[in-house]
C-alpha cells in the first residue's frame, strides 16, 4: 500500500479539491462545482468504526472509494494523478468521473460474443454480451432501430454473460446490414443529471 504524507494531502484538500460522495450521499452541486472549477473529484466514507459495521459486505455493499488512475504504483505517480485530476468515485453501483476514463472502463469490460446474428422476418435471436468487470452496468435504451426491437432496460451483471433478445419488426425485411442498438449506461455518471 502506498501512502501520501499527511501534509501533502491536507494541502491538496485546502487547494479546493472536494468530495462529491460521502458515505451514502452523492452531492450533485459539488460535482457540478468540481467540473466548473476543474477540481479533482474524490469520495470517501468518514468511517471511524470498522467498515463492516457500516456496510453489509454479504449484500455487496461497500464504502465509497476514490479510484486514482496512476501510471505506476508509487507515491509520486499517485500524487501526479491526483493533481492531474485522473480520478473517479466508486459509490454503490455507480462510477462518477470524466467520460474519457469511464468510457475506457466500459469498453474494456464489455465484449459482444456473437456480433453476427441472423433474424428472419419477425423472428428472434440472442446476442451474448460479456461483462468482465466487477461492476453491474445498467443500460437504458436511447432510441430504437427501425428494423429490430430490443429490451428497453438491460443489466449487464458483473463477471457474467447477459443474453439480449432481438426481434425483427418487419415480416418481409431481408438483407445484410450493420445495426447500432443505442443504449446509455445509467450508472456511469460524467455530470450531474
Amino acid at each position: 500500500m502506498v501512502s501520501c504524507a499527511y501534509n501533502d494531502v491536507r494541502k491538496w484538500l485546502d487547494d479546493g479539491n472536494r468530495e462529491i460522495v460521502n458515505e451514502n450521499a452523492y452531492y450533485p452541486l459539488a460535482h457540478k462545482w468540481a467540473l466548473e472549477k476543474k477540481l479533482t473529484i474524490v469520495g470517501n466514507s468518514d468511517i471511524h468504526d470498522p467498515t463492516s459495521m457500516a456496510y453489509d459486505f454479504c449484500k455487496g455493499e461497500h464504502r465509497p472509494m476514490t479510484l486514482v488512475f496512476a501510471k505506476e504504483k508509487t507515491e509520486e505517480s499517485i500524487k501526479e494523478a491526483l493533481l492531474a485530476h485522473r480520478t473517479a468515485v466508486y459509490y454503490k453501483n455507480i462510477l462518477v468521473g470524466e467520460e474519457q476514463y469511464l468510457k475506457a472502463i466500459f469498453e474494456k469490460s464489455i465484449q459482444i460474443l456473437n456480433a453476427d446474428v441472423t433474424i428472419k422476418g419477425k423472428g428472434k435471436t440472442i446476442v451474448q454480451i460479456r461483462n468482465s468487470s466487477d461492476l453491474d452496468f445498467e443500460l437504458v435504451a436511447d432510441g430504437s432501430p427501425e428494423t429490430i426491437a430490443t429490451a428497453g432496460n438491460i443489466t449487464l451483471e458483473r463477471d457474467r454473460t447477459t443474453l439480449l433478445t432481438i426481434s425483427g419488426k418487419q415480416k418481409d425485411h431481408s438483407g445484410t446490414e450493420k445495426i447500432r442498438i443505442p443504449y446509455k449506461v445509467k450508472n456511469l455518471v460524467v455530470a450531474p443529471d
